[in-house]
């Protein structure tokens, strides 16, 4: 071969050979920026997953807030209905005392008049009531009409009348959560067995009126023995007593509590006196303090951070006895409140309801 065909040859395969070399490479890139795109894509893709799940995540929450709030707005209404009760009674209690001083004060002119003898001695007549004087047709009647010349014996029984219904309504509610109402009252000297027709003593036999005391003395014991407060200062509800979807598998459950939701480390009291039956952890109720309040009746104080009281101690109503915490089988911080009734937990929103009628009946 002729030096001039070599050298074409040669220069031939060098431009081949350079062309492989630049054929690789790119190939070599290329492959490499397919991998970093199906990287990028893998990554997308994950993140999409995550925010799906993140989204699934708040709409569970706002439909959970949602339920709360609708069950915060019904508790509301019934409370607003409760109170426009108790604003009716007020007001009806209110007309009734004007009208017993509106009476009063039209027969008082008339007491002037009456005979009195001028001179002389004068034997006392004692009138001997007939029956139809003694005995009225309906107690409530010939009650109604003998406490009318009187405002003040008026006022008492209006008074007599609102302390009856606070107490019936005390022992309607405490005999709806299991309590023995009977076995309460008589501990605190509040005596329901009575009755008969109202008959007014002679004036000189009059006996003080230390009923009013003694039944408001019963209810102030009662209500000072019983759980009617919050372990909580400040809080919101996070779940009711009752039937619930459980927040951790989302099955069917019922809850045995009131769970309280507030800041971590937040005060918790008990909320009413009694002994420490127990402190330490109790599976998913996380660290757990227990007092017995007598009666059959005890509290629950579960998913603590710590306890700061000990088994065995006295303590009294609105006692701190630990901090608020997450321990146990709990989404976030917040109290597992029980109230138990001879072994059974009862909704403690009735007894915090019954902290209500306490004010009313020292009026």
């Amino acid at each position: 071969m002729s030096p001039p065909l070599q050298a074409l040859a040669s220069v031939a395969a060098l431009a081949v050979a350079a062309a492989l070399v630049y054929l690789g490479v790119s190939h070599i890139g290329y492959v490499r920026l397919i991998g970093k795109e199906e990287l990028a894509v893998a990554r997308a893709e994950s993140a999409n997953v995550d925010l799906q799940d993140d989204v699934a995540r708040l709409r569970d929450r706002l439909a959970v807030a949602a339920r709360d709030r609708t069950a915060a707005q019904d508790r509301l209404s019934v409370l607003a209905n409760q109170a426009d009760a108790l604003r009716s009674e007020l007001e009806s209690t209110e007309t009734k005392l004007r009208q017993f001083e509106q009476k009063f004060s039209e027969r008082e002119p008339l007491q002037p008049q009456e005979a009195i003898p001028e001179a002389g001695p004068v034997e006392p007549v004692v009138s001997q009531p007939t029956p139809s004087e003694t005995k009225p047709a309906h107690p409530d009647v010939g009650a109604s009409d003998t406490s009318s010349m009187n405002p003040k014996r008026a006022a008492e029984d209006v008074s007599d009348l609102i302390r009856r219904r606070v107490l019936d309504e005390f022992e309607r509610i405490l005999a709806s959560v299991g309590v023995d109402a009977g076995h309460l009252f008589s501990r605190f000297a509040v005596n329901r067995a009575q009755g008969g027709p109202f008959f007014l003593p002679p004036r000189a036999d009059q006996p003080p009126d230390n009923i009013g005391a003694g039944w408001l003395a019963g209810v102030r014991g009662l209500a000072n023995s019983l759980p009617l407060s919050t372990p909580l200062e400040h809080f919101q509800v996070g779940s009711r007593f009752g039937p619930r979807r459980d927040p951790f598998n989302g099955r069917a459950a019922f809850h045995t509590g009131l769970d309280l939701d507030a800041a971590y480390m937040s005060p918790v009291y008990a909320t009413a006196p009694g002994i420490v039956t127990y402190t330490g952890y109790r599976g998913d109720y996380g660290k757990v303090v227990e007092i017995d309040h007598g009666s059959g009746i005890a509290t629950l104080y579960g998913h603590l951070h710590r306890y700061t009281v000990s088994t065995g101690q006295r303590v009294g109503a609105h006692t701190q006895i630990g901090l608020l915490g997450s321990t146990g089988r709990a989404s976030g911080p917040h109290v597992h409140y029980e109230v138990i009734v001879n072994g059974e937990p009862r909704d403690p929103e009735k007894f915090i309801g019954l902290a209500h009628l306490a004010p009313i009946a020292d009026k």
